[in-house]
């Protein structure tokens, strides 16, 4: 029996059946049609999939360096981090987009967008939640809505002080109309 040290590093190893290349290519395909068929969270897992992968899976090449996404001549593992984010930023993950981003060592232009994107996000988000809790906090109390009930306890009795006093009036009306 081995032990768990053994099995774990036998995991990480690669079957010699497996190609990761292929491995590389079918989770970009599978990315890009989830995505393209608005199934985010498969897009997000298979994303995800990618950007945990190590370098050396992307430098095979046999990596097909064609898409249909507009990436241009963009390094696959940067491709894959680009994805990942655009998927986390879809499913409304701001803050683990913000995470993957600020661990990125190439920056470039569209990182730097991305990421200051994302803290726009994140700080539009809180404030719409703020807001929610000023509105919750501003919901009547139960003082409140006793004195409303004593209202229209008011009303109601009020509304019977009338009735009685128009039957009463229609009465006396009436009798006085039938003895003439």
């Amino acid at each position: 029996m081995e032990s768990m040290l053994e099995s774990s590093a036998a995991d990480h190893e690669i079957e010699p059946n497996v190609n990761p290349a292929k491995v590389v290519n079918d989770l970009f395909w599978l990315a890009e049609q989830c995505e393209l068929r608005c199934i985010f969270e498969h897009a997000l897992w298979a994303n995800e999939q990618l950007n945990h992968l190590p370098q050396s899976h992307f430098s095979s090449p046999e990596v097909a360096q064609s898409s249909n996404w507009h990436y241009g001549e963009m390094n696959m593992k940067r491709r894959a981090l680009i994805m990942f984010v655009r998927t986390l930023m879809t499913s409304k993950y701001y803050h683990r987009a913000k995470f993957f981003l600020s661990k990125c060592k190439e920056s470039d232009c569209l990182e730097a967008f991305l990421y200051y994107y994302t803290w726009y996000l994140i700080s539009i988000r809180d404030r719409f939640e703020g807001d929610a809790e000023d509105l919750e906090t501003k919901e009547p109390s139960s003082d409140d809505n006793i004195s409303g009930l004593f209202c229209f306890k008011y009303f109601f009795y009020m509304m019977g002080c009338f009735y009685f006093d128009w039957v009463g009036a229609v009465s006396k009306f009436l009798f006085r109309e039938i003895r003439f």
